[in-house]
């Protein structure tokens, strides 16, 4: 693992996120992955630039093969600030979603670009833990109920929404085609509900 700090906060890029985004720019020869890195990278440093406007420094940026996670530092923010924070990634890659379909610049790259903004800034409203919009259902059911069960509250609101996918899912691959993108979504979806 690689780590250093850019002012005051931890990077470490891991070797196996290094890997498996090798791999994937090595196979993709349309350019999907790319663009889909890069609506990634916005998101994340949307995120950044809401603690700046805080000022505030997340404590560390970390690029694992789970993704890229922001962790904060016990600094004290208010439930607003938080919110904010968290779901500034998910109003940038919607605005730029936006922005490129009103434009309409009939560009299949651009086209990729803001379905990839699109794809992004949706799942990460899904009150789905591992997710934005799950941190901001915890933060909000923890104003009416203790924090231990706003985390259980959260988890099974999270194990029903898999579940909802994974049929879905099976729907989908006995009647049109099997899709192995949606696949590994479900797959990181149980997996982030049960650890």
């Amino acid at each position: 693992m690689i780590s250093f700090y850019i002012k005051g906060m931890l990077v470490q890029i891991s070797f196996w996120f290094v890997s498996i985004i090798t791999l994937a720019l090595l196979l993709d020869n349309t350019y999907t992955v790319v663009l889909g890195i890069l609506s990634a990278f916005i998101h994340e440093v949307s995120h950044i630039l809401a603690f700046a406007v805080f000022k505030k420094i997340p404590k560390k940026l970390s690029f694992e093969i789970t993704g890229i996670l922001i962790e904060k530092d016990n600094v004290s923010m208010s439930l607003k600030q938080e919110i904010i924070i968290l779901l500034a990634g998910s109003i940038v890659n919607l605005f730029i979603f936006f922005l490129l379909f009103y434009f309409n610049f009939n560009n299949q790259y651009l086209n990729i670009f803001a379905i990839s903004n699109l794809v992004l800034g949706i799942m990460n409203l899904l009150p789905l833990n591992a997710f934005d919009g799950g941190k901001i259902m915890n933060l909000i059911l923890s104003i009416f109920v203790n924090v231990n069960l706003a985390y259980k509250i959260c988890k099974l609101i999270q194990f029903v929404i898999t579940c909802i996918f994974l049929i879905l899912y099976v729907f989908l691959a006995i009647n049109y085609d099997f899709n192995f993108s949606l696949l590994i979504i479900i797959i990181y979806m149980f997996y982030t509900n049960f650890n």
